[in-house]
């Protein structure tokens, strides 16, 4: 396994070179970018994460001529200085020449832009970096009396850059395994899964994660082929059209900006639920098309997707053209077509308000009986920023019908049209039949960031399995099951090499159960 990793890396190393680069969803960048349009320092924009490296520097540099309040001046100077990977003319080795190893080491933890990588190259309009990485993720789970642990030791590499102003991108690669309690193990949903078990020798737990692209960009298109997860629409936890935390899967995207209007499509094939690899399957794919505006006020996107299955990517479905009704019956009904729209509206400085709609095969017919909210989704929130400094407060409401994600799963041979990839849902990650209130509370700084969740979770005990049978019933139908929690997540980041992540989070229904989490990764 390590050789064909390794295999891949350089691959990747070498084909990318005719490849601008992604920024991880993770990254706090975007909350910081969130607060300026709020503010109304930038223009609103599309919430399609991940963004693209160029077009986030670029509004940083924008907000370089804003007169900002000093605590964003300085998160600015802090996200500028982090992110413009701007490094000396020729080659550069951290470590290397050996005379100069103990200053080296001593500028490991400043803040040099040419001093964050194990090595830099540049020449005219190409630069590169690569960085390595170790990290230590440690978890303590009180439930039902018991005390359960995990940990997970990881390594990796990060690099990327950019091949002529054109051409870019960007590989994150890490390596790792798990110890500890084996049922808290398995619950981590980024457990690889291979064969009919998890890939795990004696006992431990191995896991690799690896996200890539690679971008051709143009005046007419960005064109890009990658490996990793996407995430519409604005949200707290999770987005109720395309969450982040699925299994990652290889894509192509292209993507256009003419003005205020912009283009995606996305078109990839997903690890079917329950695959094995010993079990013939069917195949399933997803291609997923959006339209989008954007102004100083107000971000609208519509979109479409849809996931069919017995046949391999189809290239109709990943053009603005088609017409997916009409091609869903030409192909018998073997298509799950739903359309979505997400956007923004900032009326004033500080203050917007947010939606995101999904709609899961709805038809007329239904709209004008009890089960009208059957196919429904919806996510709706409130968000106000502070003038002076980087403190955001956020309230968001969801509801989520029964019958939404659950396509046509009652009949038989259409299980390969559910909403999902590798037994998770590919929209919101509770499921469905629920209406749910969160809080969130974020503050930003140059060396610290906290954030706190509030979540209520009301879920109808009918159709909330999207992986069951599907049965026509109202929403929130029967008993109602309530849960509660409370998180609150510090990340430290006192020089942009080391990071230091610890998240609490508690069921407020059962005082003795919560949930702590927390990472140091060193990154060079």
């Amino acid at each position: 396994m390590r050789k064909y990793v390794i295999l891949l890396l350089f691959l990747s190393l070498f084909i990318c070179l005719n490849a601008d680069y992604f920024v991880p969803i993770e990254d706090p960048v975007y909350d910081f970018l969130s607060m300026m349009e709020n503010l109304k320092y930038l223009s609103q924009s599309e919430d399609i994460y991940p963004g693209y490296h160029a077009d986030i520097l670029d509004k940083l540099q924008k907000l370089k001529d804003k007169k900002l309040p000093a605590s964003y001046q300085k998160l600015l100077e802090y996200h500028l200085e982090r992110l413009k990977n701007e490094p000396s003319e020729g080659t550069s080795l951290a470590f290397y020449p050996f005379p100069k190893l103990k200053e080296s080491i001593g500028e490991v933890w400043q803040p040099h832009s040419d001093k964050k990588h194990l090595a830099t190259y540049k020449k005219d309009n190409s630069s590169f970096f690569l960085s390595g990485l170790l990290g230590l993720e440690y978890d303590i789970k009180k439930d039902d009396g018991s005390k359960l642990y995990r940990k997970r030791e990881y390594y990796g590499l990060d690099f990327g850059g950019n091949f002529y102003d054109n051409f870019g991108f960007r590989v994150a690669f890490k390596k790792g395994h798990f110890n500890g309690d084996n049922s808290f193990i398995e619950e981590n949903p980024d457990l690889s899964i291979m064969g009919n078990s998890f890939f795990k020798d004696d006992d431990t737990y191995y896991e690799l994660n690896l996200n890539s692209q690679l971008d051709y960009k143009n005046k007419y298109l960005n064109l890009s082929a990658g490996y990793g997860t996407f995430g519409l629409g604005n949200t707290i936890n999770s987005s109720i059209i395309l969450n982040s935390t699925v299994t990652p899967y290889g894509y192509l995207k292209y993507y256009k900006k003419m003005g205020n209007f912009s283009y995606m499509g996305l078109t990839t094939q997903l690890i079917p639920d329950s695959l094995r690899n010993e079990t013939d399957y069917k195949p399933k794919s997803m291609a997923i098309q959006t339209l989008g505006y954007t102004n100083e006020f107000i971000s609208l996107t519509i979109g479409n997707t849809i996931i069919y299955g017995d046949r391999t990517l189809d290239l109709a479905y990943s053009t603005p053209l088609a017409l997916y009704k009409i091609m869903d019956n030409k192909y018998h009904g073997r298509d799950n077509t739903s359309v979505f729209a997400f956007g923004k509206l900032a009326p004033f400085s500080g203050f917007s308000l947010y939606g995101n709609l999904f709609l899961d095969d709805l038809n007329k017919e239904r709209l004008k009986t009890k089960y009208w909210a059957t196919s429904l989704a919806f996510q709706g929130g409130v968000d106000y920023n502070c003038r002076s400094f980087p403190l955001d407060a956020s309230f968001e409401l969801t509801g989520v019908g029964p019958g939404v994600y659950t396509h046509k799963s009652n009949n038989i041979g259409y299980s390969n049209l559910r909403y999902s990839q590798d037994d998770e849902l590919l929209g919101y990650e509770y499921g469905s039949n629920l209406l749910t209130f969160a809080g969130e509370l974020t503050f930003l700084n140059k060396y610290f960031n906290v954030d706190v969740i509030y979540e209520n979770i009301q879920q109808g005990n009918l159709a909330n399995d999207p992986f069951g049978e599907y049965e026509k019933v109202e929403f929130l139908a029967e008993s109602i099951n309530r849960y509660q929690y409370l998180s609150a997540l510090l990340e430290i980041n006192y020089v942009p090499e080391l990071n230091l992540s610890l998240e609490y989070k508690k069921d407020l229904q059962l005082s003795e159960n919560y949930y702590i989490f927390s990472k140091i990764e060193f990154k060079y």
